[in-house]
């Protein structure tokens, strides 16, 4: 059986972390698809990245990846508490909300594409994440616009059997 070492335990318990404060600075909120949760986005996000084994600070940096942009947290306190890779990775996927939309977008897929392979591992598990999510909603709208459509079908088929049995 395989004991785990102090710099495996040490992993586990900053991943904790990053997943508690997850939790606190996105407790109920939800995206701006109004149903998925923005703590379930940070969970699928990291569960993309260990899918494909990357280092704990990407992993970590995957959970995070909202926090500057859509937290009073900053890039000081992620370098403090989870390092400075952490920090880095996460400050580089992260749009300037003080820049116009159209200053920001600009800015921002300038440092993407020339960002480091790290960050654009979390970048490419962020936009997955994205689809999937958009995927799971359309087939979900869809569903409910079909249900709909069968009980009108269903509801009109029943009008017209009564109709014609009364004439």
């Amino acid at each position: 059986m395989h004991k785990k070492s102090a710099l495996e335990k040490k992993d586990k318990n900053m991943e904790k972390e990053a997943f508690a404060l997850v939790a606190r600075l996105f407790k109920g909120k939800k995206r701006s698809d109004g149903k998925s949760l923005q703590t379930d986005h940070s969970q699928n996000v990291y569960e993309i990245l260990k899918k494909y084994s990357f280092d704990k600070e990407i992993l970590i940096a995957g959970i995070l990846h909202d926090c500057i942009e859509d937290s009073e947290k900053d890039y000081d306190f992620l370098d403090e508490k989870f390092g400075k890779k952490v920090a880095d990775i996460v400050s580089i996927v992260s749009q300037d909300k003080r820049l116009s939309k159209k200053e920001r977008e600009k800015e921002y897929e300038k440092r993407i594409k020339m960002a480091g392979a790290s960050a654009q591992y979390v970048k490419i598990a962020d936009m997955i994440e994205n689809l999937q999510s958009a995927k799971k909603n359309c087939l979900e709208e869809m569903q409910e616009w079909l249900r709909n459509w069968y009980r009108e079908f269903n509801f009109r088929k029943e009008v017209k059997k009564h109709a014609i049995y009364k004439n």
